[in-house]
């Protein structure tokens, strides 16, 4: 009886061994298998982090497609279309010129009185009506009753010139000087002034043997420009 009893202690001593040793058997594959489970979340967190700690872009894909219109509160300007290169070919260039002045109705040397000369009539002629185009003064300058301006210009004058000049200097007193060149505005009659002129050389001024002023001059005289 003793000898079973010994026999039976000693078998379930054997069986407690063994399932001891399987136990620690178990146990270290499952503390493997748990630390192998960690090591791979702490890689796929390293993979899916970027260095800085944020989220890596490596898990974003970028489709690149047709651009829309820009956000305006994207920060980035959208860059416009580069225009075409500005041609170089030099425009046309177009050459203006001064018309030339008519042909003179009448051209030729007078010698104007005290009484005075219409220049309008062909050839021009002492006054018969009491308005002359121009008479001598006694103080050696000659009066022009539409108004004169002195001509400077080194062109010729032209009654397209002379028209504004005229009005310009709006004289009607000037000085007989010898050498000098007005613009003198003419008429027809006093009802009818129309709109012509005469360019008028002063030759010389002086007395006649009955002492009155006369003035001599070179007229150019234009038709009436109407």
């Amino acid at each position: 009886m003793t000898s079973e009893s010994g026999g039976g202690a000693t078998g379930d001593g054997r069986h407690r061994g063994r399932f001891t040793r399987h136990a620690k058997t178990v146990g270290v594959a499952v503390t493997g298998i748990a630390a192998l489970l960690v090591a791979v979340a702490g890689m796929t967190t390293l993979v899916c982090r970027d260095p800085e700690g944020d989220p890596a872009s490596a898990v974003t894909t970028t489709v690149a497609g047709p651009q829309g219109p820009q956000d305006p509160r994207d920060p980035t300007p959208t860059p416009s279309p580069t225009p075409p290169p500005a041609s170089t070919s030099a425009a046309p260039v177009t050459l203006r010129s001064t018309p030339p002045a008519p042909a003179a109705q009448w051209a030729g040397d007078v010698q104007v009185g005290s009484l005075g000369y219409t220049l309008t009539t062909v050839p021009p002629s002492p006054d018969q009506s009491g308005t002359p185009d121009i008479t001598a003064s006694f103080d050696g300058t000659f009066f022009a009753r539409l108004g004169a301006a002195r001509w400077t210009a080194t062109a010729a004058p032209s009654p397209r010139a002379c028209a504004p000049l005229i009005l310009a200097q709006n004289m009607t007193h000037v000085t007989a000087v010898p050498g000098d060149v007005y613009c003198v505005r003419v008429a027809h009659s006093a009802r009818n002034p129309g709109d012509q002129y005469a360019a008028v050389l002063i030759i010389g001024q002086g007395r006649d043997a009955t002492d009155f002023p006369y003035v001599r001059i070179h007229a150019t005289v234009w038709a009436d420009q109407q």
